[in-house]
C-alpha cells in the first residue's frame, strides 16, 4: 500500500495538468490555401444609431480610422436581425408604431426596433451607411429587408448599393436568421422563405448579373442544441404542426436549400461561441475550456456541413461569444458581474475562432459581429455613455488587427499537426458532448511557396514549450494575460457598458531564431519561421 501510494504521489507531482509544461513539435502541412480577397469583415450595425443621441456615429472620423488600422476587408450590416425591419428610402424602421406592421410582422416585436423613432430625425440614408466602405474601397455585405419591403423596393436596393460601390463586388443576404420562429409570420415553414429567396434571387440577377448572393442557412451546432438526440426528433416529428415549432422549423431547413441550392451563390451562418450558464464554470480555466470546446466543435460541424454542401460557398456573416448571463441578466449589477467578454480571455478565443474560419476551404466571407458596441460584442467601446466621444480599444481589437496586419501581406494558409499528445478532453454539458481539442492551436500564413509566420494559441493555463520539425523559429509578438479574466464572476468597479478597467497592452520582442521557444500561457504570439518577415505589431494601447 505504501509502495502503492508514493506511486500515486509520483504521478500527480509529474503529471503536466498539474503544472510543469510540455514540448511540442509541429510539422506544416505543405499544401496551402488562398484565402478569398475579402475573407476577413466586421458588422457594422449603424441601426443601432438611428436614435437622435447616436446619429453622431454614423460616420465618426475616430471609428473610421480605427477600422482603416485594423485592415477589415469588407463591412456587413445595416444590422443584424433588426436589418429585417431597416427601410432604406427613408433611412429608418417599421415598427408597431406603423399600421400596417402586423401585415408583415404579426404580434411579435423586437425591444430596439420598438425604441426607435420612425419620424427619427436623422435618418440612416444610404450615403451615410456606405459612406465608411466607400472610404475604405471594401465591398459591402448587404443584409436585405426582404419582410416589409416590395420586390421593386429591392431591387432598387441593389441598383442604388451598386451605384454607390461600382468598383467592389455586391454581396446580398436575403434576410437575416429567417429561421428564428419569431419570423414564422412572414415564412410559417422553409419552403415559403425559400420560394421568397429564389423568386428574388432570379430578379436580382437578371438586373446585376454578378451580385453574389446567400441564403440563410442553420448554423449546424444548433441542431445539436434544439433538436439533437434521437428522442427530440422523434417527439418533433410526431407533432402534426411540427413545422410551427422552433425545433420543427430548423429540422429540415438545410436540407430543404439543396432543392433551391443552384438560384444562390452562398448560404450564410451565424456560428455563435455560447455561454448559457457559469454554474459549472467556478474558475476562469473552466470557462476558457469551454469556449475551447465550443471552438472547435463548431470547427468540426462546419467542416461536416462541406459533405452536404461541397461546392458552396460558406458566409460566416455573424459571429462572436454569445455570453447569455451577460446580456440576460436582470440587473447592471449582474451583467457587470458576467462581463467576461470585454477581456483579454475572451481576444485569444476571438483570434482562435477567428483562424478556425480561414482555414475552413469553404468560408469566403466572415463578419465578426460587431465593429463598435458596448454590450460586449464590440471590438471597440465607448468610455462610458457620458465619455462617449472616447473610444476605447478592447482586448479583441489587438489580437484581430494583428491577424489583419498578417493577411495584408500574406495571402495564403497553412495548417500545422500537433502531436499525439495534444489534446484536452472537456464536455459541453449543454450539449451533452464531450469534445478533444488541441492544447496548441498553430496556423501558418504565408505565400505559396510556403509559411512564412506562425499564429500560435496556448490554450493552456502553463507555460508550453514549441517547435517546429526542421525550422528555426522566434517569437515577435504576442497578446494575452495568464489571468484572462480578472475578478472572474465578481463585483466590478465599472458598469456593464463600460470600457473595463483593465486592459492588457501587447508585446513586441526581438529574440534570436532558434529550434524551440516558449508560449505564454493563455496567449496569442505570433512568430517568424526560418526568417525576418519585416512585419511589425502594434504595442501600445
Amino acid at each position: 500500500m505504501l509502495i502503492f501510494k508514493r506511486m500515486i504521489l509520483l504521478l500527480l507531482l509529474t503529471c503536466p495538468a498539474f503544472g510543469e509544461k510540455e514540448t511540442f513539435d509541429f510539422v506544416i502541412d505543405q499544401q496551402g490555401r488562398q484565402l478569398p480577397a475579402h475573407i476577413f469583415g466586421f458588422a457594422d450595425p449603424k441601426m443601432y444609431e438611428i436614435h437622435n443621441d447616436r446619429a453622431k456615429n454614423y460616420n465618426d472620423d475616430e471609428l473610421l480610422k480605427l477600422k482603416k488600422e485594423i485592415h477589415l476587408q469588407h463591412i456587413r450590416g445595416p444590422g443584424g436581425t433588426v436589418a429585417n425591419y431597416f427601410l432604406w428610402k427613408t433611412g429608418t424602421v417599421m415598427n408597431s408604431t406603423v399600421p400596417e406592421y402586423k401585415k408583415y410582422y404579426g404580434e411579435k416585436t423586437i425591444g430596439m426596433i420598438e425604441l426607435t423613432d420612425p419620424n427619427v430625425l436623422k435618418p440612416l440614408t444610404m450615403d451615410l451607411l456606405l459612406k465608411n466602405a466607400q472610404a475604405l474601397k471594401v465591398p459591402y455585405v448587404y443584409a436585405l429587408n426582404i419582410f416589409s419591403q416590395t420586390d421593386e423596393e429591392i431591387i432598387e436596393c441593389v441598383i442604388e448599393l451598386k451605384k454607390s460601390l461600382p468598383d467592389q463586388q455586391l454581396y446580398l443576404e436575403l434576410g437575416n436568421e429567417t429561421y428564428a420562429q419569431i419570423n414564422s409570420h412572414k415564412f410559417p415553414t422553409v419552403k415559403e422563405y425559400l420560394d421568397t429567396a429564389k423568386r428574388l434571387s432570379i430578379k436580382i440577377k437578371s438586373v446585376m448579373p454578378n451580385a453574389k448572393i446567400g441564403v440563410v442557412a442553420f448554423q449546424p451546432v444548433l441542431y445539436h442544441r434544439i433538436a439533437g438526440s434521437t428522442g427530440a426528433k422523434e417527439k418533433i416529428l410526431s407533432k402534426n404542426d411540427w413545422e410551427y415549432t422552433q425545433a420543427g422549423r430548423i429540422l429540415n431547413w438545410n436540407s430543404s436549400i439543396l432543392e433551391y441550392i443552384s438560384f444562390f451563390d452562398a448560404i450564410v451562418l451565424h456560428p455563435y461561441l455560447r455561454i448559457r450558464t457559469f454554474s459549472d464554470k467556478p474558475n476562469a480555466s473552466d470557462a476558457m475550456k469551454h469556449m475551447f470546446a465550443e471552438i472547435e466543435f463548431h470547427n468540426e460541424k462546419l467542416m461536416e456541413l462541406r459533405d452536404e454542401f461541397p461546392d458552396t460557398e460558406f458566409w460566416v456573416t455573424e459571429w462572436h461569444i454569445f455570453n447569455s448571463p451577460y446580456l440576460w441578466g436582470k440587473t447592471e449589477k449582474i451583467k457587470a458581474i458576467h462581463s467576461i467578454n470585454k477581456y483579454s480571455g475572451s481576444a485569444i478565443i476571438i483570434a482562435d475562432m477567428q483562424s478556425t474560419l480561414f482555414f475552413n476551404p469553404s468560408i469566403t466571407l466572415s463578419s465578426i459581429h460587431s465593429f463598435y458596441t458596448a454590450n460586449g460584442f464590440g471590438m471597440v467601446n465607448y468610455l462610458t455613455p457620458k465619455d462617449d466621444d472616447i473610444k476605447v480599444k478592447m482586448p479583441q481589437y489587438y489580437t484581430l488587427q494583428a491577424l489583419g496586419l498578417i493577411l495584408e501581406k500574406y495571402k495564403f494558409v497553412y495548417s500545422l499537426h500537433a502531436p499525439e499528445g495534444n489534446k484536452v478532453s472537456h464536455k459541453l454539458a449543454g450539449l451533452k458532448k464531450t469534445v478533444q481539442y488541441p492544447k496548441i492551436g498553430a496556423y501558418g500564413y504565408g505565400t505559396e511557396k510556403g509559411a512564412k509566420l506562425g499564429v500560435l494559441i496556448n490554450r493552456t493555463e502553463h507555460t508550453q514549450t514549441f517547435s517546429i520539425t526542421g525550422k528555426k523559429i522566434r517569437k515577435i509578438w504576442a497578446y494575452g494575460d495568464k489571468t484572462p479574466f480578472p475578478n472572474y464572476l465578481k463585483e466590478k468597479k465599472y458598469a456593464w457598458v463600460d470600457a473595463p478597467d483593465y486592459i492588457p497592452a501587447p508585446r513586441s520582442f526581438s529574440e534570436e531564431f532558434s529550434k524551440q521557444i516558449e508560449l505564454e500561457p493563455y496567449a496569442m504570439t505570433i512568430i517568424e519561421i526560418d526568417k525576418a518577415t519585416g512585419l511589425s505589431f502594434p504595442t501600445k494601447k
